[in-house]
């Protein structure tokens, strides 16, 4: 429940901006028409812009860097949240074959970022009160376990790129 001064300010703020239609611009009188144009006719222009910056961020996909995948890996992101969102308009048999690649994909990137957030985590640390060799021991094998795990993924994920590559895009 939306009680106290701070949340009846915010939804009279809300109301004012919907009833004084907040999100137009005066000066632009083409707007209204821009703003009127159907989803299911904008939706395959944003999704082709979404997949050329993916494709972008995938170019020479053997030798990207950590940096250049963790790019790769939002870029997905984007584009998957912005293909489950307008999925609803294109018929399922030609979206889930797509969003599934695009799915496993990120899920896959995920794993990467995460090792590479565990290496920067514990590498070249001294965990406070907890100095020794069993310690060290004990990061080196988390440290090791992860880059294993990279490793294997890494190649999974370059095998996931190419097959989503092949598929169609079905807004096309």
């Amino acid at each position: 429940m939306l009680i106290g001064t701070r949340a009846q300010a915010f939804l009279s703020d809300l109301a004012q901006f919907v009833e004084m239609r907040g999100w137009l611009v005066p000066a632009d009188l083409a707007q209204t028409g821009r703003l009127a144009v159907p989803v299911v006719d904008l939706a395959p222009r944003l999704l082709n812009k979404r997949w050329k910056k993916v494709s972008k961020a995938a170019r020479g996909l053997e030798t990207l860097t950590a940096d250049q995948r963790h790019t790769l890996r939002k870029e997905l992101k984007t584009l998957r949240y912005a293909v489950e969102f307008f999925a609803p308009l294109f018929p399922a048999k030609r979206v889930d074959p797509f969003l599934k690649a695009l799915k496993t994909l990120t899920t896959v990137f995920g794993d990467l970022n995460d090792s590479a957030t565990v290496r920067a985590m514990l590498a070249d640390t001294e965990p406070a009160g907890l100095g020794g060799w069993t310690t060290q021991r004990a990061v080196g094998w988390v440290i090791g376990a992860s880059q294993t795990r990279a490793a294997f993924a890494w190649s999974r994920a370059q095998a996931l790129w190419r097959c989503l590559d092949g598929i169609r895009p079905f807004w096309k």
